[in-house]
């Protein structure tokens, strides 16, 4: 799957072991988030510490509205923490005279 899709999709791939989901996931060009279902702690660790995307959901998926933002990897997202909203609250405006 190299294609960033947008809609009600799940696409699933088979792997062997964790170093192949890891390098499979990663390997594209996007990164907007990313959903892992596992019971096992260190494995939810690991990847937290290796996908390369803005979001990990673990055991659930976003419950962010869809017009919400969010931070990507790559060329995902907005371009960084909530995009331009998100750089739009870090700054403030001033006036001179």
């Amino acid at each position: 799957m190299r294609e960033e899709i947008f809609g009600p999709v799940l696409p699933a791939i088979s792997y062997d072991t964790l170093d192949d989901a890891l390098a499979m996931a990663n390997d594209h060009q996007y990164g907007l988030s990313s959903v892992l279902y596992t019971e096992n702690y260190r494995t939810a660790m690991r990847v937290a510490n290796e996908i390369e995307a803005g979001e990990l959901y673990v055991n659930r998926t976003s419950a962010d509205p869809y017009q919400g933002f969010h931070a990507g990897w790559k060329h995902s997202g907005l371009g960084g923490d909530d995009g331009k909203h998100g750089r739009s609250n870090s700054r403030r405006r001033v006036s001179s005279s």
